[in-house]
């Protein structure tokens, strides 16, 4: 229906509607009604209006919106977690408005033709659909389920196993996420010919000692897992202490320290007690690199004294720092130039008074040694000295 108002009616008044250029017969009231509405009655309509004054005219455009109509299916899909999806509504009708719904329920904001959910989580497995509606009626996307993959994890506590040679050893692995898996066993890093869930290790020798681990992957990624660590009876192993390089040979107590084969790949690993003493089981004949890592003793030690003795050192004063002279010209080059300068000597200054808070080097350095093992377990001690301290003060 359209219909026109008029202001300061003051005679009798005239109307008469027409379309496409032609006088609509019997449309001679202010409202015009058309039933049943087709696309041929789509387009402008003007109604003129006239009295014994004068005459005017208004137009209007009508327009025809069809019901929605959704010409595709979102099939029921899986995703990994932590990847992106993006769902769209192929839709025709005019006017349309979108809203997809999770679990029947709306979800804020999501009014797009297109819908799109960042980095997935579990949380976002669920139904979806979409309400596609305008003013002449909705249509609802076929409501299509999503499913969120997981990469696998296995929640295990490694182990240290202690064996006589001859005897066996069982591991099985139960992980969790979306399945298929594939493994990989691994003994030192070296792959073995296990492919499935279980590994077993029958009449053990030196050769089998080390950390077990494995790689569990499916379709969204992989995870390696530790297993544990065998240790066989009687076979040969290298042990010693950590001290700080000072009179006292403090002990250096939760010292990482890591065995490492000529590729640098981790064999063992192994903390220091309160003593400093350190052990690496079950190593067979070869040459190894013994690598020191983080410590909970504090760093400090580095003060004036040191700085005076450093410049000393520069200006041919002093030949030697003293003690381990090699790992303390190392302490001393504390802006890691391969040369001891005043520089040196004027950042551990800076340091002493908090100017700087670190310096070039790491905090604690090591003698970290490269040991070789020939039928014949092996003692091996190991001096330590924080950066900058270079007379080794510290700890007392």
């Amino acid at each position: 229906m359209f219909k026109v108002a008029i202001s300061n009616q003051q005679s009798a008044i005239s109307y008469q509607w027409a379309t496409k250029g032609s006088n609509i017969s019997n449309a001679t009231k202010s409202t015009y009604i058309i039933g049943n509405i087709t696309p041929i009655d789509t387009g402008k309509y003007y109604c003129y209006v006239s009295n014994i004054c004068g005459s005017t005219s208004a137009y209007t455009t009508l327009s025809m919106d069809a019901t929605p109509y959704i010409s595709d299916t979102i099939h029921n899909l899986a995703q990994c977690e932590g990847i992106g999806v993006s769902f769209s509504a192929i839709a025709t009708g005019g006017n349309l408005s979108y809203q997809w719904t999770k679990s029947s329920t709306n979800i804020t904001g999501a009014t797009n033709s297109s819908f799109s959910i960042q980095n997935v989580s579990l949380a976002d497995g669920n139904v979806y659909s979409c309400i596609v509606s305008n003013i002449c009626g909705t249509k609802i996307l076929k409501p299509f389920l999503l499913t969120i993959d997981t990469k696998p994890s296995a929640n295990i506590i490694p182990i240290k196993i202690t064996k006589d040679p001859g005897d066996s050893v069982y591991f099985s692995l139960s992980p969790s996420g979306t399945p298929p898996f594939s493994y990989k066993w691994l003994l030192n890093s070296k792959q073995l010919s296990a492919t499935g869930n279980q590994l077993t290790v029958n009449n053990i020798s030196c050769n089998d000692a080390g950390v077990y681990s494995s790689i569990i992957s499916n379709a969204c990624g992989s995870n390696t897992s530790l297993i544990a660590t065998l240790n066989v009876n009687t076979c040969l192993t290298i042990n010693g202490t950590v001290t700080y390089d000072n009179a006292a040979s403090t002990p250096m107590s939760n010292t990482m320290l890591y065995l490492e084969n000529g590729e640098n790949q981790k064999l063992d690993s192994a903390t220091t007690d309160n003593t400093g003493g350190y052990e690496f089981f079950n190593v067979q004949n070869g040459t190894y690199n013994i690598v020191c890592g983080a410590t909970t003793m504090k760093w400090g030690g580095s003060n004036p004294v040191d700085a005076l003795t450093v410049d000393r050192y520069f200006v041919k004063l002093i030949k030697t720092f003293g003690g381990d002279n090699t790992l303390r010209k190392l302490a001393a080059d504390v802006d890691n130039n391969t040369f001891i300068n005043p520089v040196d000597a004027l950042k551990i200054n800076q340091r002493f008074v908090k100017f700087i808070k670190k310096f070039s080097i790491p905090n604690w350095l090591y003698d970290s040694p490269t040991v070789t093992v020939s039928d014949s377990s092996v003692l091996q001690n190991i001096k330590a000295i924080c950066a900058g301290d270079v007379n080794g003060s510290y700890p007392k």
